[in-house]
């Protein structure tokens, strides 16, 4: 079964970028987040994780255009 929450290390191999900029992402309100457990744990929806990347896809595909 496919997990609705992804950890912040699999988000950053996913999108070949280090932890950092992940936690920058969700800072930046790019990528939703929640806390889980202690409160430290940070796990990123995949539904946010995903329309990031769509997002991601269209930007490309427009400055490839013009």
């Amino acid at each position: 079964m496919r997990s609705d929450y992804l950890e912040v290390s699999a988000v950053a191999t996913r999108l070949n970028v280090s932890a950092h900029t992940v936690y920058r992402l969700i800072q930046r309100n790019k990528l939703e987040s929640v806390n889980v457990g202690n409160k430290k744990a940070i796990r990123v929806l995949r539904s946010s994780l995903e329309r990031f990347e769509e997002n991601r896809k269209s930007q490309s595909l427009i400055s490839v255009i013009y």
